[in-house]
């Protein structure tokens, strides 16, 4: 083999080389901002004091109380006396969110270190003086809308997909936002799962990693009763199968579903999409014998070896 060619080592100073900086947020990025939050690839200038009013995680965070601040020697922030607008969540039980705007300030008393246990998570990197945070469990985009949240004025959890309330779902259990958490929460379960909805559910829950956090388990339970229930109608179950195979349920594919699937699974338009092992499976289920019968004739009517059923 011929040496000719060039086969010289990449220049690693290149720029294709180096890391990609994060963009600016164009939703959340506020001049007089007093930290960043870097998400994904997304960094977000905002207030600590808006933070810390609906998240406990930042509020023990900017107290100093955290581990990694204190291994760094960061010492608890004082007040800096900025105002911030903010909207209050109101109480979830009305079935709504009341929006009202009101000024927000640090607090000049500090944080009682034995009201606040130190909290140790490898997950969240703060860099020196607190310039920056990176968050690095989270997405960019259900972060973001965690933060239209606090900060827009008419915000209406109710008027959202499924797939962006499962993300500010998640964001605010992680984050200890117990307010939005619940009126998310709250929005979630006024949606009545059924066939028109029930896709969206499936496809939101399929992007987390397993397994998942418990808000999101609850839900996924939820949409395996939804399943179990519609398996019992003949003309549901290759839709049900089909569902769990393309989104990962493989309860539903067990044989303690078998006696419940279609005599004639092939004249569903969805058997088609069944992977080849799972059509196998449903077409043997044509020459087993239901009845008890061992000899060639007198199967009862219902039986797959009846010739005429």
């Amino acid at each position: 083999m011929s040496d000719s060619g060039d086969h010289s080592e990449p220049n690693s100073a290149t720029s294709s080389d180096s890391p990609t900086p994060p963009l600016q947020s164009t939703a959340h990025f506020y001049d007089d901002a007093t930290v960043r939050i870097i998400v994904e690839h997304t960094v977000f200038a905002v207030h600590k004091s808006l933070l810390k009013k609906f998240s406990k995680y930042f509020d023990t965070m900017f107290t100093g109380q955290w581990r990694e601040a204190q291994a760094l020697g960061i010492k608890p922030e004082v007040s800096q006396k900025q105002p911030v607008h903010a909207i209050a969540v109101s109480d979830v039980t009305t079935g709504a969110l009341e929006q009202s705007v009101e000024a927000i300030e640090d607090s000049n008393v500090p944080a009682d270190a034995e009201k606040v246990e130190a909290i140790e998570r490898p997950d969240v990197t703060v860099a020196p003086l607190l310039n920056e945070i990176f968050l690095e469990d989270l997405d960019g985009e259900h972060f973001e809308s965690f933060l239209d949240i606090i900060y827009e004025f008419n915000v209406n959890l109710i008027t959202l997909n499924v797939s962006k309330l499962l993300g500010i779902l998640f964001t605010s259990e992680y984050l200890l936002a117990d307010r939005i958490f619940n009126a998310t929460k709250f929005a979630l379960r006024a949606i009545k799962k059924d066939w028109r909805n029930i896709a969206e559910f499936v496809r939101g829950l399929h992007g987390y990693k397993e397994p998942l956090a418990p808000c999101l388990a609850s839900i996924r339970s939820e949409c395996v009763e939804f399943f179990r229930n519609a398996m019992q109608y003949e003309d549901r179950c290759i839709r049900v199968l089909h569902f769990a195979e393309s989104y990962h349920y493989p309860e539903l594919l067990t044989d303690e579903f078998k006696e419940k699937w279609p005599r004639k699974p092939f004249l569903d338009l969805s058997f088609q999409n069944l992977s080849i092992e799972l059509q196998h499976r449903l077409l043997m289920k044509l020459t087993e014998c239901t009845c008890g019968k061992a000899e060639p004739k007198g199967h009862a009517a219902t039986c797959p070896r009846n010739p005429t059923s």
